[in-house]
């Protein structure tokens, strides 16, 4: 039933906005149809949403509206055929034709109930209102019924006389405590560690039987931790408890969730200390928080359930068990600002990183928080965002990596293949590739993917004087290791399956490529090649692409025919182009004196699935690959390249080509994400260092980074 105040403030909202509903419904195949009408407020009051959206609805549909206030202002209650409703969303069963409007206002609301059904009611002067204007002056009064007396008051209103008066300044909610009449017993309240929090509860006397509630609020730096009484416990608050028969002490107990950890700055690898809060407990993590750091208690909570429900579960399965090392069943998420240099016009930065020294006991290593644990920035990464979240699941397989192959046998894995199921692991969480990774392939800034520089000699000679060129392999180690997805029988399992393996290189994935895929590539050089091929060709079907999936540019590099190109690592591979114009088939025959002992060469067409590896080789297009297993850097070999690689004209391979470049076409994102590798590269800065030295973003270009060959 609406009251005065409500009738007033529904007509004003009619007469200040006019709607037509149709008065008759709409029969269609013995169907039902009403007509429903919305009374927008003034865009200064706020707006109403309604879902689904419409206004012909079939008889027995659910509507829900939603009332959304504007700056400054709270949402009072429903108006027009629902006024006097308050639940806000508010769902409504279409039954006739109605509109719905919604009262906003300078407002407060008063709520005064007994804490117990029957013990006693709370009568409100002035009365019969449910909101009232700032700075009304309200007597609320206490009223026991037969057999009980009042105690105290609780919630937003403390004291233990029945009358008391304030004035309305905020939405207040105030509950009244009656207990049975009759011998009373003390409660004590103790508060365990010394003021380490408080409770809305004065200490008194209650009649037996007394159910009481109070709010347990903890002081900075402290959470709840549990509550007792006489048998009865609690973890959460608010929380009721009852009087027993007896004098009873009350104890609530706060724990410290201050914690300092251990951490290295990304920028020079110096150790510092970083003071947190426990902020957010889930069923297998603990989330952290550095102090100031701006992360919300609600965003910390998403994070935890994020972790519990989803990335958990899903990187074991793929990957498999971590070790907990400090025996606590949970993997600590430190979110903080890595220390890395950012600034706004910085472009690469530090996402997060899992450190294999917090593995170790404090006898090992001094600098160890012994836990197992990811640190994880906010900054410029945010806070529960889709990359925030694929970050996690990226270190939490590294840590999973260390705990499944150091900690087993003392030997970890090469870097790239450690990398490359961290990339797979973000797919199995998100099932997404990353576009980034992509872009920067397709892209190739440096211009030293196209010189050959890939993932399988992590820190060699391109890192070390391109140090952007590390980019190079977060790209290019994230597109081989969907290809051995998209290809495997098993999809991706194979991850674990190379993980598994007692082979710490590249025999890992040889193995599991010959035994998911074909086992022709069991052979390190026959993956490698297809791979490159793959790359370049992206042909929809078959091994020599993504399956439509992934869409690649090629990259091919401009040299005169048959120059010498001296300095190919292991695992590198060059295309070029055979034919006298792009895309025109041709034959090549390297000389053998200018070729190092593992580079090997293969022609191929654009369009179908021959390899030629025998010279002369005929094709439109050859691969000069260095396939050495060994990845120690700084070690090169001679290869001959082919002709010159014209820029795309109007042949056939050439259209092919720029439709899909032109398809791919996105600008590389503004920030970049790299990866940071305590412990690697020994002394000297790795790449990613000095990469997020590079302030102003400027590539090397291609002619700076070229020419290495017989110029």
């Amino acid at each position: 039933m609406r009251n005065a105040l409500q009738t007033a403030i529904a007509s004003a909202i009619i007469a200040a906005a006019t709607l037509a509903v149709t008065t008759s419904c709409s029969i269609d195949d013995d169907n039902r149809y009403f007509m429903i009408g919305i009374i927008q407020p003034s865009a200064s009051d706020g707006q109403i949403l309604q879902s689904p959206s419409g206004e012909k609805f079939k008889e027995g549909t659910k509507v829900t509206f939603t009332a959304v206030p504007a700056t400054g202002k709270n949402f009072l209650f429903w108006t027009d055929e629902q006024v006097g409703e308050t639940a806000n969303p508010l769902t409504v069963t279409v039954t006739e034709n109605f509109s719905v409007g919604a009262a906003f206002g300078d407002m407060y609301r008063l709520t005064a109930v007994p804490v117990t059904d029957g013990t006693g009611t709370v009568e409100i002067s002035p009365g019969g209102l449910e909101f009232y204007t700032p700075s009304t002056s309200v007597t609320l009064e206490a009223i026991p019924s037969p057999g009980y007396a009042f105690i105290q008051w609780q919630g937003d209103l403390s004291g233990t006389v029945n009358s008391r008066t304030f004035s309305i300044k905020e939405d207040t909610d105030v509950k009244a405590l009656f207990g049975p009449i009759g011998a009373t017993h003390q409660v004590t309240v103790e508060i365990a560690p010394k003021d380490s929090g408080t409770i809305n509860l004065e200490p008194a006397a209650y009649p037996e039987g007394t159910i009481f509630e109070f709010v347990a609020t903890p002081k900075e730096g402290y959470s709840l931790s549990g509550i007792s009484f006489d048998g009865m416990s609690a973890t959460e608050s608010p929380a009721k408890m009852t009087m027993p028969a007896h004098d009873a002490s009350l104890v609530v107990t706060f724990r410290d969730v201050s914690r300092s950890f251990n951490a290295q700055r990304a920028t020079d690898g110096s150790w510092y200390v970083v003071s947190s809060t426990l902020v957010a407990e889930g069923d297998y993590c603990n989330v952290y928080v550095e102090n100031g750091a701006a992360v919300t208690v609600e965003t910390a909570k998403a994070v935890a359930t994020e972790f519990d429900d989803n990335i958990f579960g899903n990187i074991t399965t793929n990957f498999g068990e971590r070790e907990d090392i400090d025996g606590d069943g949970k993997v600590t998420l430190l979110l903080l600002d890595i220390v890395d240099g950012y600034t706004p016009s910085v472009g690469s930065y530090i996402a997060g990183y899992f450190d294999p020294s917090h593995m170790l006991d404090k006898d090992s290593n001094a600098w160890s928080n012994e836990c197992d644990m990811i640190f994880v920035d906010v900054n410029p990464l945010k806070a529960g965002s889709e990359a925030f979240l694929t970050t996690i699941s990226h270190e939490f397989q590294h840590l999973i990596n260390y705990s499944r192959t150091f900690m087993v046998n003392g030997q970890e894995q090469d870097l790239w293949v450690n990398e490359g199921l961290s990339s797979a692991a973000e797919y199995v969480y998100s099932g997404k590739v990353s576009a980034d990774r992509i872009g920067w392939f397709n892209k190739d800034p440096v211009g030293s993917i196209a010189e050959g520089n890939n993932f399988f000699v992590w820190y060699g000679r391109w890192e070390d004087s391109s140090p952007n060129s590390v980019l190079d392999n977060y790209a290019t180690v994230s597109l081989f290791f969907q290809w051995l997805r998209i290809h495997a029988s098993n999809g991706s399992a194979i991850y674990k399956e190379i993980l598994d393996s007692a082979n710490r290189d590249y025999r890992a994935v040889t193995a599991a490529a010959g035994n998911r895929i074909d086992s022709a590539y069991s052979s390190w050089d026959r993956l490698l090649e297809t791979w490159y091929i793959a790359s370049f060709r992206c042909q929809p079907s078959g091994v020599y692409g993504y399956k439509g999936q992934i869409s690649t540019n090629p990259v091919y590099l401009q040299h005169q025919g048959n120059v010498a190109y001296t300095g190919l690592e292991a695992g590198e591979g060059i295309i070029s182009a055979i034919g006298s114009s792009f895309g025109v088939a041709g034959s090549f025959a390297p000389s053998a004196t200018s070729t190092g002992a593992h580079v090997q060469y293969a022609a191929f067409k654009y369009e179908t699935p021959d390899i030629d590896r025998v010279s002369p080789y005929a094709g439109e297009f050859s691969l000069a690959l260095n396939a050495n297993p060994d990845n120690t850097p700084f070690h090169y070999e001679n290869a001959v390249l082919a002709n010159v690689a014209f820029a795309p004209s109007n042949g056939r391979v050439a259209r092919s080509i720029q439709a899909r470049k032109d398809a791919v076409a996105d600008e590389l994102p503004g920030l970049l994400r790299v990866g940071f590798h305590p412990g690697y590269a020994l002394s000297r800065e790795t790449a990613e260092q000095k990469a997020l030295k590079n302030k102003a973003r400027v590539f090397d270009s291609a002619a700076s980074t070229r020419g290495r060959g017989g110029r």
